[in-house]
């Protein structure tokens, strides 16, 4: 199986360009020629990288992507065809599960004022699975997986559903709180 496990770093640089074109949160548009590349030259770089996408998708490679939230998040925002139909077949195999919840761990750590120790937390934003899947719904089946002990499940495993199950009400509390602009 050949993957190409680096695609997630190019996406994030097609995507600096992308958003020169398709600017968010309240960003202004740069003059045309302020910016670093043409329209056409970016959209010829996100065919790219979207035939990269199928390419590891069609070869069961996908799941293991570097950054495959940000791969994900691309395929969502530059293909009428995103990837939830692929994330439905993915995780119909339970055995997945937490290599795609591991995708999207976010880690943060914060420090008390005049304090020298840091608390760091990990944390799995149910928001960012809802732009793909029924966070619900797979919150249920963790919480089933975790009650089952299913023997295929390593302790990693473990570590990743319980997380996830664990901080689902209080997720987007703590992103608040931490103040992560992902939340």
């Amino acid at each position: 199986m050949e993957t190409n496990k680096n695609i997630g770093l190019s996406i994030c640089l097609v995507n600096i360009f992308w958003r020169e074109w398709n600017p968010a949160n309240g960003d202004e548009e740069k003059l045309d020629d302020e910016k670093l590349l043409k329209k056409e030259e970016v959209q010829e770089l996100i065919d790219i990288l979207l035939d990269l996408i199928r390419k590891n998708k069609d070869n069961n490679s996908l799941l293991r992507v570097y950054e495959l939230r940000e791969v994900l998040l691309a395929w969502r925002n530059w293909s009428q065809n995103g990837p939830q139909e692929w994330i439905e077949k993915t995780l119909e195999d339970e055995q997945n599960i937490p290599l795609f919840l591991k995708s999207f761990i976010n880690f943060q750590s914060c420090q008390g004022a005049g304090s020298s120790f840091y608390t760091s937390y990990a944390v799995i934003n149910p928001k960012e699975i809802n732009l793909y899947y029924d966070s619900v719904k797979l919150k249920g089946t963790c919480e089933k997986l975790l009650a089952e002990k299913a023997n295929w499940l390593n302790s990693n495993d473990i570590k990743i559903l319980d997380l996830f199950v664990t901080n689902f009400d209080n997720a987007d509390n703590m992103f608040r709180f931490l103040g992560n602009g992902r939340g």
